[in-house]
């Protein structure tokens, strides 16, 4: 099967305000602002969605790569992540007229039967910086201005985790790649590494990339962390885990 993905921005009278795109209206990471689906308190959003082509119109659409990634939108640009050329790539457009700012290459495209070659996590945009993961476990900071590397960390390189690929029938990322965006908790920067060595989660400082703590011995499953009532919880492949937001000690484990 061949794909033809496009990323396309509609402008209709309940979507009026996606062509200003202003600061409250942020999508900045996997499933919005706070990764439950739902825009930020207070925040426009649509009443719905329009039924008819004449209430839409298309304000701009550009042809992108293959890949799952989700695109998100903060800081008056829209990024996304996709394969092209074999490479994984980390693109940021002009909201208004789908121009493209920078790209940067992030590593080298993953392929299975699963579905496209290509990224399947979606980028995370903090302030000034955005954080892009590949299939394969490497891990990058850039600036959101211009795409400079702030920082890079790689999975199988630094923690030992392994990328056996489809033939392996060894559950997780380990199989078909890493899925779980990284989630940012403060001044912490948290993913789901997949180090059997006691590196299953890996906390970095956000802004200089060194490594805060280290927990667990889990392989990577597909599932991104969440923040919730002063802990975050993950789940490697072997079970659900809560932490404190700046310990790296396991509160509890769900089966």
């Amino acid at each position: 099967m061949r794909w033809f993905p496009s990323l396309t921005v509609l402008c209709g009278a309940s979507l009026g305000w996606l062509p200003g795109l202003r600061a409250e209206a942020d999508w900045p990471q996997w499933r919005g602002p706070t990764r439950d689906g739902r825009t930020s308190h207070g925040a426009a959003a649509p009443g719905r969605l329009p039924e008819e082509t004449k209430e839409a119109r298309i304000v701009w659409h550009v042809n992108v790569g293959s890949g799952l990634a989700s695109p998100v939108v903060a800081g008056g640009k829209v990024f996304h992540l996709d394969g092209i050329e074999g490479k994984e790539t980390l693109h940021a457009l002009d909201p208004s007229t789908g121009r493209e700012l920078w790209r940067a290459t992030v590593d080298d495209s993953f392929q299975d039967e699963q579905g496209p070659s290509g990224p399947r996590c979606t980028p995370l945009v903090d302030g000034e910086f955005i954080y892009a993961q590949s299939c394969r476990g490497e891990l990058q900071c850039r600036a959101v201005r211009e795409g400079r590397l702030v920082w890079r960390a790689n999975f199988r390189k630094d923690f030992g985790a392994v990328l056996l690929g489809e033939d392996s029938k060894v559950p997780g990322a380990a199989e078909h790649g890493y899925t779980a965006s990284p989630l940012v908790v403060g001044e912490q920067l948290i993913a789901c590494a997949g180090g059997t060595n006691g590196a299953g989660i890996v906390s970095f400082d956000k802004r200089a990339g060194t490594v805060l703590w280290r927990s667990q011995s889990d392989l990577a499953s597909y599932a991104a962390p969440i923040l919730a009532r002063n802990r975050w919880s993950a789940s490697p492949w072997r079970a659900s885990s809560g932490f404190r937001p700046t310990r790296a000690g396991c509160s509890g484990e769900f089966p």
